[in-house]
């Protein structure tokens, strides 16, 4: 779990990405909303999703000796009304004027099982600007789009762990929009805060609002969208 006073935890997955660039999208191109999340991830940061090798427990006493303070902090209302903790990376693209970004949102309640909203930020038909803010959309917003729309796009997951401990993907984030505000720049962290509202491809809510301190990271692969 990564904590504000002490280094960052890194899946030890992350690699090269597939590809670098713009993606063309075109409706009848666009794969299904499982292929498209798993190919956007694997693109950008492969392997961040996975859940970290330690116990919910664990997790949770680590933010407590922190006082809350993660990369990543806020709360969701829907799938379950829990604080957020957790942290993000970023990489700049498209002469630094865009970046692209991937975030463990971990959703902490007091007891139970604690599970994670995996997401990745995408600009969409190029914002040309990391300050300010942008409209942030879904997939399905994304698909519906007619014409070019300076925006970014918020491509997730909501995973957990099984008995076992084995990673669990629950549901993709099929649907949804609100808002990322560029607040602050300073040199190789960023902070970017989210709210956004949506559903999870099992027809489950999704509500959450957060800002996150993201750390440039090498292991990040710029990725850019554009409507047809």
């Amino acid at each position: 779990m990564p904590i504000r006073t002490a280094p960052f935890f890194r899946t030890t997955f992350a690699a090269s990405a597939l590809i670098a660039g713009a993606v063309l999208a075109q409706p009848d191109d666009i794969p299904p909303l499982d292929e498209f999340t798993d190919f956007v991830f694997e693109v950008v940061d492969f392997g961040f999703c996975m859940a970290p090798d330690i116990s919910d427990d664990e997790i949770r006493a680590m933010i407590t000796e922190s006082g809350g303070q993660t990369f990543l902090q806020g709360t969701a209302t829907a799938p379950q009304e829990v604080p957020l903790h957790g942290a993000g990376y970023f990489t700049r693209g498209d002469d630094d004027t865009a970046i692209a970004a991937s975030m463990q949102a971990f959703l902490v309640p007091d007891d139970g099982k604690i599970t994670q909203l995996c997401l990745v930020l995408l600009p969409m038909d190029g914002p040309d600007a990391t300050e300010g803010s942008f409209a942030l959309k879904g997939f399905q917003e994304f698909v519906d789009t007619e014409a070019p729309d300076p925006s970014y796009m918020l491509v997730g997951q909501h995973a957990g762990r099984n008995a076992v401990g084995e990673d669990v993907r629950l549901a993709d984030l099929a649907q949804g929009a609100g808002h990322v505000t560029f607040a602050k720049e300073d040199g190789d962290e960023m902070t970017i805060e989210i709210a956004f509202e949506g559903m999870l491809g099992n027809g489950e809510m999704v509500e959450i609002a957060f800002s996150a301190a993201l750390l440039e990271d090498e292991h990040v692969t710029f990725m850019y969208l554009r409507t047809p």
